[in-house]
C-alpha cells in the first residue's frame, strides 16, 4: 500500500511504511496500525449547583461578562465574546529583544527546521535542531555555548529531536518519535537515561506539551492500516485519540478521542495494490490540544469551546465563548488558492493545484480557533483562526480561571515555541527558508 499525505496542494505518493518525520502538532498524519478508540467523558445534565456571574478585569474590558457556573463537578465557564487587540493592559513587542540565527556566517549559529525550545532558569537558551539532530544552547545574550546529540540511535542521539520542556533543576526532557522514545538531559552534564514508549502508547506521535511531572501528551494524527477501516474516497474525519505516557515511555491516561482533522482522501488502483492520497481541505477544521502544568486543553474547534483536563483525565473545566464563526467565502478560497499557487517551487504545477483544490468540498464556516497553547504562569493562549492573507498571528488570553484576559499579535511569519512569564520565544523564517530564534519582551496587565 502506498499513501501520500499532506496540507493542499498534494505531495508525491510516498511508500506507507518509511514515513517517519516529525509531524507538528496539529499537522495530519498518516501511520499504519491498530487503532484503539474511546469516547471522551460526558456531562450530566444535572442541577447547576452555584451560579456567579464575575466581570473581567482590566482597561476595556468592561462590556465582556462572564459567568462561571458547576455541572456535575465540572466548572463551565462562558464569555460573551473575547478581548479586541491591545486590551487589558497587556503588550507584547514587536520588535524582538534578542535574535539567534544566521544566513552566512558561524555554523553553530545557523538553524534548520527547529522544533522546540525552552528558557532555563538563569536564562539561559536551549533548542531543538532537527537539521543537525542535536540540543544546542546559547546564552541569555544569544552566544553560542554548546550542544548534545548527533543522527544516530544509540543513547543521546536522534533520528529526529524536540525539546518538550523542563523539570525541576532545568532537567531538559525530549522526544524522538522516530525512535519511539524519551530522553532526559541536564545542562550541565549532557545525556541522563532514556525510556522507549510501549506499543500501547500508540504508533503516532505528534506532541501536544507535557505535564509538570514530565509525561507527554499525544493525539491529533491520523491511523489507519491492519486493523482498521480501510479509507474510502472523499470527505473523512475520524475521531483521534489522545493520551500520555510518563518518562519510562508507559502509558499513563487515555483522555478519549474527539473529532480528528477534516481532509480529502483519494485512492486508486486494485488487486491489493493501491495508491492513497490526502489533503487537509480548505478551512477544515483540525484538533487542538496543549499540556502543560497540570492541565491539558483540549478541542475540535467546531465551535468556541474548549475542554480541560487534569493529568488523571477527569474532566474539570469547559471554556466557552460567544463568538460567531466566521463564514467561508469565495473571495477567501480564492485567495487561498493563489497563496497556494504563488508558493509553488514549480509554476508549471499550478493547474493540477488548482484541480486539487477544485475537488475538495469547502465548509461554510471557519474553525472557531487554529491552536493552543500555556504560559508558564498557567494562562492559555488560543490562537485566531487567520483569514487568508492575514500578516498577524492573534492570541486571545485566558486566565488559568478561563476569563479573557487580552488578545496579542506577532506577524504571521512567527512560528510559537514557548511563553514565559515576561517573553515570547519564536521561530521566524525569512523568505529564503533561513530560520531565525527570536524572543519577544511580554507586559502582562495587572
Amino acid at each position: 500500500m502506498k499513501m501520500c499525505f499532506g496540507l493542499p496542494p498534494l505531495v508525491p505518493l510516498l511508500p506507507h511504511p518509511s514515513f517517519t518525520s516529525p509531524t507538528p502538532p496539529g499537522a495530519l498524519e498518516l501511520r499504519g496500525g491498530p487503532r484503539r478508540r474511546a469516547s471522551l467523558p460526558g456531562l450530566s445534565s444535572v442541577l447547576i449547583l452555584s451560579l456567579a456571574m464575575v466581570g473581567c478585569g482590566g482597561e476595556n474590558l468592561s462590556d465582556i461578562q462572564t459567568l462561571t457556573r458547576d455541572s456535575a463537578g465540572v466548572t463551565i465557564v462562558e464569555s460573551s465574546d473575547a478581548p479586541s487587540r491591545g486590551e487589558g493592559g497587556w503588550v507584547l513587542d514587536q520588535a524582538p529583544s534578542l535574535t539567534i540565527g544566521t544566513f552566512q556566517g558561524d555554523t553553530l549559529y545557523e538553524l534548520y527546521r527547529v522544533s522546540g525550545g525552552t528558557r532555563l532558569s538563569d536564562g539561559r537558551i536551549v533548542i531543538s535542531d532537527n537539521g543537525s539532530f542535536q540540543l544546542r544552547m546559547f546564552g541569555p545574550n544569544g552566544e553560542f555555548l554548546g550542544s548534545w546529540g548527533r543522527e544516530g540511535e544509540g543513547p543521546g542521539e536522534f533520528q529526529s529531536v524536540q525539546v518538550m520542556g523542563v523539570l525541576g533543576g532545568d532537567t531538559l526532557v525530549v522526544l524522538d518519535g522516530r525512535l519511539r522514545r524519551i530522553s532526559l538531559f541536564e545542562p550541565g552534564a549532557g545525556f541522563l537515561s532514556q525510556g522507549t514508549f510501549t506499543e500501547e502508547v500508540g504508533l503516532t506521535f505528534v506532541p501536544n506539551g507535557m505535564f509538570q511531572d514530565g509525561s507527554v501528551v499525544f493525539g491529533g494524527g491520523l491511523s489507519f492500516g491492519p486493523g482498521s477501516d480501510m479509507p474510502t474516497d472523499g470527505l473523512q474525519r475520524p475521531d483521534t485519540p489522545f493520551r500520555s505516557a510518563d518518562l519510562d515511555g508507559s502509558l499513563v491516561t487515555e483522555f478519549g478521542a474527539i473529532p480528528g482533522s477534516e481532509y480529502f482522501m483519494r485512492t486508486r488502483g486494485g488487486g491489493g495494490e493501491f495508491m492513497i492520497s490526502a489533503s487537509l481541505i480548505p478551512f477544515g477544521k483540525r484538533p487542538a490540544a496543549f499540556a502543560r502544568g497540570d492541565r491539558l486543553y483540549l478541542g475540535s474547534a467546531d465551535e468556541y469551546e474548549i475542554q480541560a483536563f487534569d493529568p488523571d483525565g477527569r474532566l474539570t473545566r469547559i471554556l466557552r465563548v460567544s463568538r460567531p464563526l466566521t463564514p467561508v467565502t469565495s473571495a477567501d478560497v480564492e485567495r487561498l488558492i493563489e497563496e497556494a499557487v504563488t508558493e509553488l517551487e514549480d509554476p508549471s504545477r499550478a493547474p493540477e493545484v488548482r484541480s486539487s483544490y477544485g475537488e475538495m468540498p469547502v465548509p461554510d464556516f471557519m474553525p472557531a480557533y487554529r491552536g493552543f497553547h500555556v504560559d508558564s504562569e498557567g494562562c492559555l493562549w488560543v490562537e485566531e483562526y487567520p483569514l487568508p492573507g492575514s500578516s498577524l498571528r492573534s492570541w486571545t488570553v485566558f486566565d488559568p480561571d478561563g476569563s479573557p484576559l487580552s488578545t496579542l499579535s506577532l506577524p504571521s511569519d512567527n512560528r510559537l515555541l514557548e511563553i514565559g512569564e515576561d517573553f515570547v520565544m519564536t521561530v521566524f523564517q525569512d523568505p529564503l527558508g533561513v530560520e531565525y530564534l527570536r524572543i519577544y519582551a511580554l507586559t502582562r496587565g495587572e
